[in-house]
Parts: structure tokens; sequence; C-alpha cells
């Protein structure tokens, strides 16, 4: 039997109802066989059927916790995700560069944020691209009034995180300079900023997660062992990138000290050339990395985040990433 539910059709008549330029169009109208253009109908259906079999309720699996796509382009985070239709299956969170923030006016973060808490997506900030001595941001008290500029940047920064809900923040260091400031100095330097830094932050709510890699200081994990010590933040914790540890073994003491201090991984993979020199420390680890190594080194910490850090080409590759990941993952009991 069908029986059509009557409802409210006030709107047919306000403006807007239909597209601009449509107005005085002939939208057709409804009868047995058709609906017009733009209008909903409610209809009850009862069947009489024998032998039915009731599908039962499919619980969906539950989402993954703390695994963080890393995401390289300035088009608004809703619709990056939004573009990738299984991102939930996979993700529950996202990694933007400190540009995102930097850029954009706190109330076009505002009218961001709205949709991102309903989802519950977790953003973590990236500000390593911008640590660079100049002529970006600089963390040693070298040059004062471009040192007081870089904190100012970062605070800004720090409240833009409040909005959207963020409570990581990945830095790294940057070069020692070339003259006029002795290497312990620089030491001293970073050693004071850091502590600064995570004064504020713990004020926030934030913690600092300070990129362990190539190029920059700390080059290794007992260098940013013997930082982090110095510094003395409990909200000051170390993110390793798989592709520096890879060619290691992890100590039993090693271990140890990092799943204390360790707070998320960067996960990516190394090439080399024909010589075993490095030349890409940002590779995928689906199409280069020893899945046995990764597993060993994500064991010492597998509760800890991970954000897929590679440079990955499209979202073919993100698919294949993750996949690898999850592979990882499940070795690892995560």
């Amino acid at each position: 039997m069908l029986q059509e539910l009557p409802i409210d059709v006030a709107e047919r008549g306000a403006v807007g109802y239909t597209p601009m330029g449509l107005e005085s169009s002939n939208l057709g109208k409804n009868s047995a066989d058709t609906i017009a253009g733009g209008d909903v109908r409610i209809f009850s259906v009862k069947v009489q059927e024998a032998a039915v079999e009731e599908i039962p309720h499919a619980v969906p699996p539950t989402r993954p916790h703390g695994r963080w796509l890393a995401l390289r382009g300035a088009i608004p985070i809703k619709q990056e995700i939004l573009s990738r239709p299984t991102f939930f299956e996979h993700f529950d969170g996202v990694c933007v560069d400190w540009r995102y923030l930097h850029e954009r006016e706190k109330g076009t973060l505002e009218h961001e944020t709205g949709w991102l808490k309903r989802q519950g997506v977790r953003i973590v900030v990236d500000l390593s691209s911008g640590v660079d001595l100049y002529p970006m941001l600089r963390l040693i008290d070298n040059l004062h009034a471009d040192y007081q500029a870089s904190l100012a940047t970062i605070d800004g920064v720090l409240a833009k995180m409040q909005i959207l809900g963020a409570r990581d923040l990945i830095l790294s260091l940057q070069r020692y300079p070339e003259n006029n400031f002795s290497d312990q100095q620089t030491k001293d330097s970073f050693t004071a900023t850091l502590k600064t830094l995570a004064s504020q932050t713990a004020a926030r709510g934030v913690t600092l997660q300070l990129r362990i890699g190539f190029g920059k200081p700390p080059k290794n994990v007992p260098e940013a062992l013997e930082l982090v010590d110095r510094v003395g933040a409990p909200n000051l914790k170390m993110a390793p990138s798989t592709t520096l540890l890879e060619p290691q073994t992890p100590t039993a003491e090693m271990t140890a000290r990092l799943r204390d201090k360790l707070g998320l991984w960067l996960v990516a993979a190394s090439r080399r050339d024909l010589s075993g020199k490095l030349w890409d420390a940002s590779a995928p680890i689906h199409s280069s990395v020893d899945r046995d190594t990764l597993v060993r080194w994500l064991s010492v910490s597998p509760g800890a985040p991970l954000v897929l850090d590679a440079l990955l080409a499209d979202q073919d590759a993100e698919y294949l990433e993750v996949l690898a990941l999850e592979r990882a993952e499940r070795d690892t009991g995560r």
C-alpha cells in the first residue's frame, strides 16, 4: 500500500526557493508518476511479503586513533577531507603547515572550526618549514629584533591553534649561524628559547614536538635526548623521523628513554644511491622501506601517534601509504 504523507509546502513561494534566474521557470507538477523540479514528497509504503529476512545492523569499525595525514596544500582542511571519501576509515586528524594558520584571519579559522570539531578532527601544526634562521623564523637571540619578531609570530600561531583546538606543535631547530655567535651561545639560546616556548605552550595546553631529522639539529636521538633533558619541560617531547632511525637497531637503553620522551612518530622512508648515500629522506614507506625495521621501531612505543610525513604524489599514493602503515601497526600489536 502506497500513501503520500502531507508535509508543509510554505517554502515554495519563498525567495530563494529556486536558483536565481529560474524564478519563473516551469518546474513541472506533481502527479502519480512525477515529482516537480525542486520539490520533496514523502510516502508511506507497506508491503506484504513472506520469508523476509531482516538485514542485521552493521556496526562500522571504530575510527583510528592517533594517525594523522600531512596536508601540503593551502586549501581549507574541510575541503581536503571531503575530497577523500574514506578519510575517517584511515585517519582521525591532519598535520598542517604553520602557514595555514599564519596566513589566515582569525575569523576565517573560527568559521572552519565548527565543522572540524563536529567531526572530531585532530589537528597538528608543523612549524618546521619556517624555522630557518633567515629570512623566516629564528630560535636563537643573535639578532634581537628578528628574534623577538619570530617569537611574536610563533605566539600568533599558538593563539590561532587555540581556535582550531590544535594541541600539538611540531618544530625543529635551525642551522648554526656562520659567524659572531659561537656554538655554545647557540646551544644556550636554543635551551632558553625552548624553555620559553614550553612555558607558553603549557599555559595553552599544547605539547611541543621536537622534530629529529636531517639538515637541522638535533640530528640524532642522543642529541635530542640531551636537549630535552636540558630544557626539562614535561610538555617538550621528541618527534623522530623513522627515516633517521632505519639503519639502527634500538638498544634496550634507547628504547627505555625513547618510550619516556617520545611524543609522536614522523613516518617516512629513505632512498639511497648506488654508493649508499642518502638522497631522499621523505620517501613513501609503501615503496622503499624495510617493514621489519619499521615495525621494530614503532614497537618501541606502539601507542604513540603517527604522522604520514612522506611526500606523496597524489591520493592513490596516500592510500598505498596508509595500507602499508596499517600492516606495520598490526605487526606491533597496536
